[in-house]
C-alpha cells in the first residue's frame, strides 16, 4: 500500500466519522426538539388548567352571589308580607 492510498483511506475514514458525528448530532437535536415541543405542550396544558381553575373560581363566586341575592330577595319578600299584615291590622 502506498502512502497516497493510506492517506486516501484515512481521509475516507475521517469523512465517515464526521458523517456519523453529524448524523448523531442531528438525531440529538431532533430528540431535544421533541422534548422541547413536549415541554411546551405540557406548559400549555398547565396554563389552560390554571385558566380553567380561575374561571371555575369566578363562576363559583357568581353562583354564591346569586344565592346571596336570592336569600336577600326572600328575606325582603318575608318582610313585605309582615308589613302587609301589619298594615291590615292597623286599618282594621
Amino acid at each position: 500500500m502506498t502512502s497516497s492510498e493510506a492517506e486516501t483511506i484515512i481521509e475516507h475514514l475521517k469523512a465517515k466519522k464526521i458523517q456519523k458525528d453529524v448524523r448523531e448530532l442531528g438525531e440529538t437535536m431532533s430528540s431535544k426538539r421533541e422534548i422541547l415541543d413536549a415541554l411546551e405542550f405540557s406548559r400549555s396544558i398547565e396554563r389552560t388548567a390554571q385558566v380553567d381553575k380561575v374561571y371555575n373560581l369566578g363562576l363559583q363566586s357568581v353562583i354564591e352571589m346569586g344565592r346571596d341575592i336570592n336569600e336577600g330577595v326572600e328575606h325582603l319578600a318575608q318582610q313585605l308580607i309582615k308589613l302587609k299584615d301589619l298594615s291590615k291590622q292597623l286599618t282594621i
